[in-house]
């Protein structure tokens, strides 16, 4: 038996409430990147959606994502371990710690680009108030900001930084934005768009896609709280209130065409709307808007890691993340990022989609907590075939219908006969991914995994 030091958590552990998560994940939520997001919806230069299709596509796309974030929240809450041990009885020992390496790479990778957000925001800012910086320095200020988190740790920085300063600094920054965009967007003529349907769908696989990237950070938040209530309603009432608004507001702008759907047009659009303001809004924004972000990937990829040696991840190792990504922002690309970071996302969709149809459909909510914890896979083993099959065959087929990844991995792939045909007519990779992913192990599972029968109900 290894060391226990990620044993389930203990109700005096669980700091968070339902206001605590709500005012975190809506936090979380409320970023640039999002913005970019729902410029890309309503754009011409990007995916052209109507205003019809996006008052369609943004809650569709949530309520697919909030679900999903919300069942793996309630999960971990449910077993008060991360995301990380959650994946042993689906793929193994030995699949989990892949599982938590992909998510520990992404979180990094992640981590790298936001850090890059916050310098391209932050130079955009100091050059308007006439006191620019180079990118260096800005980088540095970014990642020092972001280790100044770290530093302070999740509980404090959750519970009183977020909750009591820096969420309502980031909503009435929201709302001035909103109130500033609906009053002067130029709708008119948007009624003349013809809609363009084979962009529906893949729309909403861009929301879900982007709702994915923070759900193994929901499974480690949401075992410190108080109750699976608690996780599952704050995670997903939060997350989907934050992201929905700036998803709506980016889609406003892309559909005035004030926005072409690119981080640094993100970037143009806040810091041109602030006027004389520029300074107190961009710093306010950067601080509560932007920073928060970093620091989420940061502790859900030292998390991640630090399953695999079932011990609680150090400072050291959250501020050699953290150096990690500071040091990727200076050297990478964003595009180079985005294609790696696509490419893990991918990989990862699948993942989870095995991870639930294991715990809801076929070991019934019924883990074994010490089989979590056994070295040498206990009774869930070192791989489970089943969980590698599905998670092969899903991948397979979201390559073939929508190759994503860097460069040189998409030119292999589109080698393969009718590889990217499915998905230029419409089909949304991600969400075929998620349902073969889930049918199969779940079919698979009910046919040939029959352990959860004698599986106990105890929680150590």
């Amino acid at each position: 038996m290894e060391s226990r030091e990620l044993s389930p958590v203990s109700n005096r552990q669980r700091f968070f409430t339902n206001p605590g998560f709500v005012a975190l994940w809506a936090s979380l939520g409320l970023g640039l990147p999002a913005v970019a997001v729902g410029a890309t919806l309503g754009s011409d230069q990007a995916m052209g959606l109507t205003y019809i299709q996006v008052l369609l596509v943004v809650p569709i796309g949530l309520l697919i994502g909030g679900a999903i974030i919300s069942a793996v929240a309630w999960m971990a809450a449910d077993m008060g371990v991360p995301t990380g041990l959650l994946f042993r009885p689906s793929l193994g020992i030995v699949g989990s710690w892949a599982a938590s390496a992909f998510q520990a790479l992404l979180y990094i990778g992640w981590t790298a680009l936001e850090i890059q957000i916050g310098a391209a925001f932050l130079e955009r800012v100091a050059s308007e108030a006439d006191y620019p910086i180079s990118t260096g320095v800005a980088i540095t200020i970014a990642t020092t900001l972001v280790a100044g988190l770290v530093w302070m740790g999740m509980s404090w920085v959750s519970g009183v930084l977020i909750r009591r300063v820096t969420f309502w600094i980031a909503l009435a920054v929201v709302i001035w934005m909103v109130v500033d965009v609906v009053s002067g967007a130029d709708l008119a003529g948007l009624s003349d768009r013809v809609p363009d349907q084979s962009q529906f769908w893949l729309a909403i696989d861009l929301v879900v896609m982007f709702t994915m990237l923070w759900v193994p950070l929901a499974g480690d938040t949401a075992r410190f709280a108080k109750d699976t209530s608690a996780a599952t309603s704050g995670v997903g009432f939060g997350f989907g209130v934050g992201f929905g608004v700036m998803l709506l507001v980016g889609a406003i702008v892309g559909l005035a065409g004030g926005m072409d759907g690119t981080i640094i047009g993100s970037i143009d659009f806040l810091v041109g709307r602030a006027g004389t303001l520029v300074l107190l809004i961009g710093v306010a924004w950067l601080l509560a808007g932007e920073i928060d972000q970093p620091f989420g990937f940061v502790y859900g990829a030292s998390t991640a890691l630090a399953t695999t040696t079932l011990r609680r991840a150090p400072l050291w190792l959250s501020l050699l993340v953290v150096g990690l990504g500071g040091v990727t922002a200076s050297l990478a690309s964003a595009s180079s990022l985005l294609g790696v970071g696509s490419f893990l996302l991918a990989m990862f969709v699948p993942l989870l989609a095995i991870l639930m149809a294991d715990f809801f459909v076929v070991r019934r909510r019924r883990y074994l907590t010490d089989g979590l914890f056994q070295s040498d896979g206990g009774p869930y083993g070192k791989v489970n075939l089943y969980g590698l099959l599905s998670f092969v065959v899903a991948f397979a087929i979201q390559q073939w219908i929508n190759p994503s990844g860097p460069v040189p991995w998409i030119e292999i792939v589109e080698r393969i006969p009718a590889a990217g045909t499915w998905g230029a007519v419409g089909v949304p990779a991600m969400l075929v991914s998620l349902l073969v992913g889930f049918g199969l192990y779940a079919g698979l599972g009910k046919w040939k995994i029959e352990e959860w029968e004698s599986v106990s109900h105890i929680r150590l």
